[in-house]
């Protein structure tokens, strides 16, 4: 249950929220707010990291001899 939580990007402090709930079952029971505030957390999370990224390609398209290397 743990990993699924920290799977999900929540932290441990809200999973243990979510098991103090009695929840012991397979899967997590979320309640709609959380898994609206999640998604929306994600989404910004993930839009700060590409980003990041776009920044760091541009870094490196623009570093003097960096040109023969790649990120995968």
């Amino acid at each position: 249950m743990i990993l699924k939580g920290k799977q999900l990007g929540f932290t441990l402090a809200e999973i243990h929220e979510i098991l103090a709930r009695g929840d012991s079952g397979v899967e997590l029971k979320l309640e709609p707010e959380q898994i609206i505030a999640q998604i929306h957390h994600l989404e910004h999370q993930l839009s700060t990291l590409e980003a990041a990224l776009v920044e760091l390609r541009l870094a490196q398209q623009r570093a003097p001899g960096n040109a023969h290397l790649t990120a995968a």
